[in-house]
């Protein structure tokens, strides 16, 4: 399997080989790639046959170039079998830590179902593990470029097509016409060398986007004779044979193809010091390698020019089977490690469902049903039982038959937030994850699968959660259900943190149940870290603040309202610590200068006294009429904030509390 790549490359291979080509458009989280009519299959045998290559289990796969589209990522992932290997060989993923959340988490997954790194170096791959941790606990097996048999199979022509000019050193250069090459360096180093007295010819393999102007300034020095760009060639090992001296400048490689052959064709190679040159070149013994700067890439190609003794050297040093029978060897250690095994795993869910419990005997096995029900492949479902004395454990045990879930059983009961806590750091293995508290339950099967639908397609944003809205259903209730959506005229919406946060204080919309969020910002960010009723909104309030938010306008669960729920029995004395969360969430959106005082301070106030009123009242309504009191109340505001007084809400709370005291000490006398 390989990432992007161009159809002349493609063009190249075997008969053999068949190429599966698919538009990125259909491509979804499940590894599917939409109707059978766009998958466009080219072969160079006389049967075609459109076969899905997902539908088929295979030996080995080896993926490369996949760094980093998600889309590549993905299909590794997904395809079945015995052995995944990813084939570093180049510095795609040295850019790992500023990839946007979707192709991060498309990268990560990629690695986690591998059971092999191949890399063209061993500083390569070192250089990104020390970039992407998730390497550093994977096999490594380095296998540097193969050389091509044509290199064994030449021989010396009488009719080489390089003319050469008697006492005249040739340098030869492959690589392609970019700036990264730095040929226009060559250009100008070759430039300085003849100025110096020192006459050579500098021939150049390659094209590319820099080939116009790097002929333009050949024609401006005058170089036309010297330094010559030959285009494409193919007969690459008579030209190596025919140099004096192999020179390759570039600013990055993941071990560079043409310096292998170069030494196994015995020729003279200067390198700068990129990945996997100092595993074949012991400078000074078989070859020189130099700094990057200019200065010193010339004063050692000016060296190499002037000291033949030191050019001979070099070439009895080298010989072929040094380079190529490490280069086998390897290749053998690779194909050793296939052996027969089972199939390969994933070892690591791409999405968690975390339900914590506590004494839901009557409503766990609906949630753990509508958790499993979610039609996305890459998924654990995950009970966590807060050491329920009831019959919840004989229920959960009854699913273990599905591979997806796991139950997990507290030794004592920790609580209803140190159970979230639990859940998300210590038994979540999931990259996103949902909490589904174990008396809700879904009622979207495809709520997972479009969330990744829409991180796919924000994909440059910095997505931490998805939040869609629920039903409120009560029971033991007259009241009939409620359904929450997030006030907005479109299906979804993108936004950033304080948008969102000024959008939950004007419209009052939060849902738990419904946010699929990101495991590691929510870890990094301290999720669940306060043991209040509220500790959900808080805790994502918070995490909004650190990146962007996507609102899904559909219901997706419902939220069940059974009269025990602590949300709906707050006691006064716990009211104040679950409404000042939103102005410590405001002074920090301030702090970090993404809202200022003046735009978010109405809207604040008057979500406090919104909030205030409705549980204050909620708490008097579960006393005696005799015990309505305006006192507490007063003693909340000020805990809160003295701004509150003057609120419609609470003004007019407090008329209402007034006159049921009035009535009530009436009724009395």
């Amino acid at each position: 399997m390989i990432g992007p790549s161009n159809n002349e490359m493609l063009d190249e291979l075997p008969k053999s080989v068949i190429v599966y080509k698919f538009k990125p458009v259909t491509f979804d989280f499940k590894g599917h790639f939409g109707s059978r009519n766009i998958i466009k299959q080219i072969s160079y045998t006389k049967k075609l046959q459109l076969l899905d290559p997902f539908k088929k289990s295979y030996d080995v796969v080896i993926s490369t170039s996949i760094f980093p589209s998600w889309q590549a990522c993905i299909a590794h992932a997904n395809i079945n079998a015995k052995h995944k290997i990813i084939f570093l060989v180049d510095e795609s993923l040295s850019r790992y830590q500023y990839f946007k959340l979707g192709t991060k988490t498309a990268v990560d997954l990629s690695i986690l179902c591998s059971e092999t790194i191949v890399s063209v170096s061993k500083s390569l791959f070192d250089s990104l593990a020390n970039t992407c941790d998730l390497l550093k606990n994977k096999k490594m097996i380095v296998l540097p470029p193969l050389i091509d048999m044509a290199f064994d199979e030449y021989r010396v022509k009488d009719d080489c097509k390089q003319t050469k000019i008697p006492n005249r050193l040739v340098v030869l250069t492959v690589a392609r016409l970019v700036p990264g090459k730095r040929i226009m360096d060559c250009l100008r180093i070759h430039n300085e060398l003849c100025n110096e007295g020192i006459f050579f010819d500098w021939y150049i393999i390659g094209e590319g986007k820099e080939k116009k102007e790097i002929k333009k300034e050949i024609a401006r020095l005058r170089l036309g004779d010297s330094f010559i760009l030959v285009g494409a060639q193919k007969n690459i090992p008579e030209w190596m044979s025919n140099a004096d001296i192999f020179a390759l400048f570039s600013d990055s490689e993941g071990c560079p193809t043409v310096v292998l052959e170069s030494l196994h064709m015995k020729c003279p190679v200067i390198t700068t010091a990129v990945h996997g040159v100092t595993e074949f070149i012991q400078s000074e013994v078989n070859g020189l390698i130099v700094s990057s700067e200019i200065k010193e890439m010339k004063q050692g190609l000016k060296r190499l020019l002037i000291d033949e003794e030191l050019r001979n050297s070099f070439k009895n040093d080298l010989t072929n089977d040094s380079i190529k029978s490490r280069i086998e060897i390897n290749f053998k250690k690779l194909t050793d490690s296939f052996g027969d095994k089972k199939p390969m795993q994933i070892s690591m869910p791409l999405v968690s469902i975390l339900i914590p419990t506590y004494m839901q005997e009557t409503s766990i096995d609906k949630a753990i049903s509508s958790a499993l029900m979610q039609n996305f492949e890459s998924l654990e479902v995950v009970v966590i039982d807060d050491c329920s004395s009831d019959s919840t454990r004989n229920i959960c045990e009854k699913w273990l038959k599905d591979p997806r879930f796991h139950y997990v059983r507290n030794d004592q009961n920790i609580g209803r937030v140190a159970n979230y806590r639990k859940a998300l750091y210590d038994i979540a293995r999931g990259q996103w994850v949902v909490m589904l508290d174990g008396d809700d339950y879904f009622i979207a099967a495809n709520f997972i699968e479009k969330c990744f639908e829409l991180i796919r397609q924000y994909e440059e944003a910095d997505i931490v959660f998805l939040q869609a809205g629920h039903t409120v259903k009560y029971i033991n209730s007259a009241k009939g259900d409620v359904e929450i959506l997030p006030k907005i005229d479109t299906d979804h919406i993108l936004m950033c943190g304080a948008d969102y946060l000024k959008f939950v204080f004007k419209t009052g919309f939060f849902t738990h149940l419904g946010i699929l969020y990101n495991r590691e910002q929510a870890i990094k960010n301290n999720c669940y870290q306060l043991d209040i009723s509220s500790s959900d909104m808080d805790s994502f309030m918070r995490l909004a603040l650190e990146g962007d938010i996507i609102l899904i306008n559909e219901t997706v669960g419902c939220w069940v309202q059974n009269g025990s729920n602590v949300s709906s029995s707050l006691p006064i004395d716990k009211i104040s610590e679950n409404v000042i969360i939103f102005r410590e969430v405001a002074n920090l959106a301030i702090k970090k200068a993404l809202l200022s005082k003046i735009e978010i301070d109405y809207l604040l106030t008057r979500y406090e006294a919104h909030t205030l009123a409705y549980l204050y009242w909620n708490a008097i309504q579960r006393e005696s009429s005799t015990d309505i009191s305006i006192i507490p109340l007063l003693r909340l505001i000020n805990s809160i904030h003295p701004r509150l007084f003057f609120t419609k809400k609470i003004i007019k709370l407090m008329i209402k509390l007034v006159y049921f005291k009035f009535k009530a000490i009436t009724n009395e006398s």
